[in-house]
């Protein structure tokens, strides 16, 4: 299948968005028809410029978006944001601590297990060298879920 021929593949929004994302096709196609009916008008209102006003360069890049609109969209999605109430903080902290305290003692209590099984016969050592791994990485779950939790909830 050559290039050309393959199915170009369109940006698509997210169905949560996609209200949204037709809103804002919606105001620029409207933004874009004031502004060719508003040129439109000036051309015809106008009389054509001399050669020497052509020849001057022009400094009249206009902005599509005024400020004050972008800081009123910013408002609005400001507003539309999800925030998590304040109860939830101590939860959170709660959960961090509950579960860093668990982490730490499981490690601890691996490597303990470890340590001790020195004078012991050959079954017993496997035995104890593959709980203390497991043990390891439970006690090493448990803290990273304390990091990401915390990474999350403290921005």
């Amino acid at each position: 299948m050559a290039p050309e021929e393959r199915p170009r593949s369109r940006f698509e929004p997210p169905p949560w968005e996609a209200e949204a994302f037709e809103r804002f096709r919606q105001e620029r196609e409207r933004d874009q028809a004031a502004r060719e009916l508003e040129d439109a008008l000036t051309r015809v209102k106008q009389p054509p410029a001399p050669q020497e006003a052509e020849a001057a360069p022009e400094d009249t890049a206009a902005d599509p978006v005024s400020d004050e609109r972008v800081e009123a969209m910013l408002a609005e999605l400001r507003s539309q944001e999800h925030t998590p109430p304040g109860a939830s903080k101590p939860l959170v902290n709660a959960a961090i601590a509950i579960l860093g305290s668990i982490g730490a003692f499981v490690v601890i209590e691996a490597f303990v297990l470890f340590g001790r099984t020195r004078g012991a016969d050959q079954s017993a050592v496997l035995l104890a060298a593959m709980a203390s791994l497991i043990m390891l990485a439970i006690g090493a779950g448990c803290i990273a879920g304390a990091v990401v939790l915390y990474r999350k909830h403290h921005q």
